[in-house]
């Protein structure tokens, strides 16, 4: 954890922002590119993720489309460089921290629904209709799915004014709750397919006939 100095400096402004907001965009995430999405069981006791090859063809047309990383979250991308101006510039502290935390608020809750609604497949591997998969989890998505971070309060952060360690921290703070509320806003995703094991049951009922 960073602690801000006195006299404050760029890079560390920057460390102390990311313990604020990139820590928490890089917490708790449960599904990514590396963790697609949950999972079923079929009636053999067979585990199908929702969005892995093979599990079922409609899911699995989007799963890779859903995720834009991995679990551990996206990297920061500014530094201290950054931060240009001096003495530093409240107006050039604001936009970089803010469009920096804009960029993480793809990582938010997505509700999985997946719906089975007929028999198919082959026999013995079929499960009863209705929905397999009802699952609301942290999700890495695709950048597609960021959001507005709306309007932040800048907590003394503005122009001519002095800027203090607990303003800026108190602003941090701000940026922090302005991401978590992106964060909660739930994107749902959902899908119907014929049958559990839809991809494999079908294409090994072909090579039968």
């Amino acid at each position: 954890m960073a602690t801000l100095n006195n006299p404050i400096e760029e890079q560390n402004l920057i460390d102390r922002f990311a313990d604020y907001v990139t820590a928490t965009a890089n917490s708790g995430i449960v599904w990514g590119s590396n963790a697609p999405g949950p999972s079923y069981t079929d009636v053999n006791g067979t585990t199908y993720s929702a969005f892995s090859a093979g599990s079922n063809s409609a899911a699995n047309s989007i799963g890779v489309a859903l995720f834009g990383g991995t679990t551990s979250g996206p990297s920061i991308s500014i530094s201290g460089s950054s931060i240009t101006g001096d003495p530093i510039n409240a107006g050039t502290i604001r936009t970089t921290l803010e469009n920096e935390t804009a960029l993480y608020t793809n990582v938010r809750k997505l509700r999985v629904q997946i719906t089975i609604d007929g028999g198919g497949g082959n026999t013995g591997t079929r499960r009863s209709t209705g929905v397999v998969i009802d699952d609301t989890q942290v999700a890495h998505m695709a950048t597609s799915y960021r959001q507005s971070l709306g309007t932040v309060s800048t907590n003394q952060v503005v122009s001519g004014a002095q800027i203090t360690v607990s303003g800026l921290q108190g602003y941090f703070s701000n940026l922090q709750s302005a991401y978590n509320t992106a964060r909660n806003n739930v994107h749902t995703y959902t899908a119907t397919v014929c049958h559990a094991s839809c991809h494999s049951s079908c294409h090994g009922s072909r090579g039968r006939r």
